[in-house]
């Protein structure tokens, strides 16, 4: 777990703010929330990447954080600005290491493969 706190979450049909545990963890990356801390199962969880692996959008506002995914947009909110910085910054990090992981991943030759070879649409051209 990288990161773990009370924040208030605008449900996907009840706009009024709820109260909700969050933690943040890794591989993938996502904000799993829960109804309390003392709850085993997460309510629901916010992927930090879409399908293609692209980081999804988060825009900061004070205390205020917007996460557009896919398929909905999250409006958290914490109870200072020091706090939003704090996971926002640990989020930040985290998707900068699983991106760099990810490309060094993309990089290591695929089994089989020669140094002489350029995958179709590589943008090289074999001569």
């Amino acid at each position: 777990m990288l990161w773990e706190g009370y924040l208030k979450k605008t449900g996907k049909f009840n706009k009024s703010r709820q109260k909700r545990y969050f933690r943040l963890v890794q591989k993938p990356l996502q904000l799993w929330y829960y109804t309390s801390d003392k709850t085993a199962k997460p309510k629901g969880q916010i992927d930090m990447f879409d399908s293609k692996g692209r980081p999804n959008q988060i825009i900061i506002k004070g205390t205020k954080m917007d996460i557009k995914t896919e398929g909905r947009v999250y409006h958290i909110e914490a109870e200072s600005e020091e706090e939003m910085k704090t996971l926002n910054t640990v989020i930040a990090i985290n998707r900068s290491k699983e991106l760099a992981a990810k490309k060094k991943a993309d990089l290591k030759p695929k089994e089989g493969s020669s140094c002489g070879s350029s995958p179709k649409g590589s943008g090289f051209i074999k001569v």
